[in-house]
């Protein structure tokens, strides 16, 4: 699965719900709606990824990116 976030256009932003409802019929597994600021964070099937993007009321759609940082008592070069 593929971590991912939405960004909901501004004229969806009031029918959030309802774009998420919509995003969980297109495969994806909605974890969390942040209505204030118009994103909604979830996971994807690669296969069903670019369905997303042809969601009514999706603006975006961005992949998730992690960041690994050595330790603290690692050298840093």
């Amino acid at each position: 699965m593929i971590s991912v976030s939405i960004v909901v256009d501004d004229s969806h932003t009031a029918g959030i719900v309802d774009v998420a409802a919509r995003l969980r019929a297109a495969g994806m597994s909605v974890e969390n709606v942040l209505d204030t600021v118009g994103i909604i964070t979830g996971s994807v099937s690669e296969q069903q990824l670019g369905a997303l993007g042809r969601v009514e009321g999706v603006e975006s759609v961005d992949r998730d990116r992690q960041v690994h940082l050595p330790p603290p008592e690692d050298d840093v070069q």
